[in-house]
C-alpha cells in the first residue's frame, strides 16, 4: 500500500515502513549476498532496532534537506514549456503563470 508521507517505523509498529521494506530486502537478498547454500538468520529486535535507525535517519535527513530535491515538471501541448521548483517551496500547479496545463506531464526528480 502506498503511503502519503514516508514512515520510517518503530520496533512497535513496522507496518507500510521504510524498516520493513529493509527487513524484506534483508530476507531477500541474503542468498545472493552470502552464498545460495546460506539460510538468512532469523529477524531479531536487535536487527529490527538497526533497520528502524537507519530507517528513521534517513526520513529525518530527507525532511531536514527536503529542498535538496529539485523538480522539473515537463509539460507537452500548447505550448510545451516546463516549470522548475525545490521542494519545500512548492508553487501551486494549477494556473501558474496565468495558463493552463495540458493532461500530459513528465516529472523528473533530481538531487545535488
Amino acid at each position: 500500500m502506498a503511503n502519503d508521507k514516508l514512515k520510517a517505523g518503530l520496533i512497535s509498529d513496522l507496518n507500510n515502513s521504510m524498516a520493513k521494506e529493509m527487513e524484506e530486502a534483508f530476507k531477500k537478498y541474503w542468498k545472493s549476498a552470502m552464498g545460495e547454500d546460506s539460510e538468512a538468520p532469523p529477524i531479531t529486535n536487535h536487527m529490527r532496532l538497526l533497520f528502524v535507525a537507519i530507517a528513521q535517519g534517513v526520513v529525518q535527513h530527507l525532511t531536514k534537506n527536503a529542498k535538496a530535491f529539485k523538480i522539473t515538471v515537463t509539460l507537452t501541448g500548447e505550448p510545451d514549456h516546463s516549470h522548475t521548483f525545490n521542494l519545500g517551496n512548492t508553487p501551486p500547479i494549477g494556473d501558474g503563470g496565468g495558463h493552463t496545463h495540458p493532461a500530459t506531464a513528465t516529472v523528473e526528480i533530481t538531487t545535488a
